[in-house]
């Protein structure tokens, strides 16, 4: 009998993605066995249209000590650039399938459209502790459609000088995001 394939734990980290579609897209599969993979997105520097981090079938991932700020400006308060918005919603980190997931010392930055979303929890994923961060733009810092308890602590919501005007710190359609008052 054959061996099985798996996916096996993946690194990127100390890198510079500048003025991508999408910075870091991982798509292992739609219903993995979670043994495997870990992943881990450390100092690195994404600037992106679409996606920052994309993760479909990750588990134990870290995400931890980057930058991301976005070059789908269109409406962007900051830059003053009286560009209409556009219809395409670009996220930071987009969290499709993936559980175990430690988000923590990340900035989120300007300039952005303000059909940003930070992170975006789907409702296929699960476990997420959101820690440390500093966001500061126009937009949505967190946005979850999970079912599961996830949990959001100790972030820095609009830094100074704020950039953001239009900001939403949360949107929680399950109500199942655990906040810290």
């Amino acid at each position: 009998m054959a061996d099985k394939i798996q996916p096996e734990d993946g690194i990127v980290k100390e890198s510079y993605f500048v003025g991508q579609d999408n910075g870091v897209y991982v798509d292992i599969k739609s219903a993995p066995d979670w043994s495997e993979p870990a992943f881990h997105l450390t100092k690195c520097h994404i600037n992106y249209a679409s996606n920052g981090l994309f993760l479909k079938g990750m588990r134990q991932v870290f995400v931890t000590g980057n930058l991301f700020y976005c070059h789908n400006e269109g409406g962007s308060r900051w830059k003053h650039l009286g560009t209409p918005v556009t219809e395409t919603t670009s996220t930071d980190v987009n969290l499709v399938y993936a559980s175990d997931v430690i988000i923590s010392g990340n900035q989120f930055t300007e300039p952005a459209s303000p059909r940003r979303v930070a992170i975006d929890i789907s409702e296929k994923s699960a476990n997420i502790l959101i820690k440390g961060n500093i966001f500061n733009f126009d937009g949505t810092g967190i946005r979850n459609r999970s079912t599961k308890t996830s949990y959001c602590f100790d972030n820095v919501w609009n830094g100074e000088p704020s950039f953001s005007l239009g900001f939403k710190r949360i949107q929680d359609e399950t109500g199942k995001l655990k906040l810290n008052k």
